[in-house]
């Protein structure tokens, strides 16, 4: 299997969709075969997954795994834009072991996620670089220890100045596994619950503090869709091979869809051969509030699509 480039997934049903976005947009920009991975909450099958992605010529295997969470905690995700499923990582060893899976190195993508451009050169530049210099994983640092960060940092009791984003890792499983990474974020979550904000990221951060290898930006282009302008989109479609939608508001929210950009999701989605938008709620009452603003202040007016919107958008209240 380590001859194909390995992606994981950790997810709960809230997150079929997406993920499935994510994989097709995935296959449709790569030009090789790939093996997806997937930790489910409640599935072992591939029922969910469309007929376009499990038929696709660029895949050559899936596997998904229903996680065992039997004697296992998850702090501070009550009433989150996160679930539980967040966490999963952090046990990838007891689904996709190196020494039985003969998966020597594995790319983590969280669900919010978008493919735009072939990242597999890439992908592969950083594996051979893990390989020469003994690196766990690679990451994109997202925050600089400084006078407004000093206190998450001192909290976390970390020693470094850097913090990364977890939604994309590559991941030497082979090194992570003789390093217990497993056992480690384990005590991290029994021992500083109270002080992981960021859930199994803040837990990542504490356990490699500084030593991982920085990812490039258009590996994890993080973008926040209530605060797009035209310079920034240029940048994306020009730079970003994965697209991060970073934030509480999604692309596929009321919010997002009427105040934000979420067109590269939206049409992603569509490829799946669903239906025009993607909407779920996280808080419906609020999300209705929203809808009626819009149409109040006249937002919902400007809208692509905006009747079959209207439709997707009640069918989702009552769905």
């Amino acid at each position: 299997m380590d001859n194909y480039i390995n992606f994981v997934f950790c997810i709960d049903d809230n997150y079929n969709l997406q993920t499935s976005s994510c994989i097709l947009s995935l296959l449709e920009n790569i030009d090789e075969k790939i093996n997806i991975f997937i930790i489910h909450k409640t599935m072992s099958n591939s029922s969910f997954l469309s007929d376009k992605i499990l038929e696709n010529k660029n895949l050559n295997e899936i596997k998904i795994f229903k996680f065992d969470r039997k004697n296992k905690n998850f702090p501070n995700v009550e009433g989150k834009h996160v679930s539980e499923a967040t966490y999963y990582r952090l046990y990838l060893e007891d689904y996709i072991n190196p020494i039985n899976s003969n998966v020597k190195f594995i790319t983590y993508l969280d669900g919010d996620i978008i493919c735009l451009q072939n990242p597999l050169k890439e992908i592969k530049k950083i594996i051979s670089k893990m390989k020469n210099e003994k690196y766990v994983i690679s990451a994109n640092t997202e925050t600089i220890r400084n006078s407004d960060s000093e206190h998450r940092f001192n909290s976390l009791g970390m020693n470094s100045n850097k913090y990364f984003n977890a939604g994309v890792m590559i991941i030497n499983l082979e090194e992570w596994f003789s390093l217990g990474i497993k056992e480690k974020s384990a005590e991290i979550i029994k021992t500083k619950s109270q002080h992981l904000e960021l859930w199994d990221q803040d837990v990542l951060n504490i356990c490699f503090d500084n030593n991982y290898l920085e990812l490039d930006n258009n590996l994890n282009f993080r973008f926040d869709i209530l605060k797009f302008n035209e310079s920034l989109l240029k940048k994306i479609n020009s730079n970003a091979k994965l697209l991060h939608y970073y934030g509480s508001t999604k692309p596929w929210s009321i919010k997002g869809i009427i105040y934000g950009y979420p067109t590269h999701y939206q049409e992603s989605y569509r490829n799946l051969d669903i239906s025009k938008y993607h909407i779920t709620h996280k808080w419906r009452r609020l999300s209705l509030f929203v809808l009626i603003g819009s149409i109040l202040n006249l937002k919902f007016f400007k809208i692509e699509h905006r009747t079959k919107f209207l439709i997707d958008a009640l069918k989702s209240f009552i769905s």
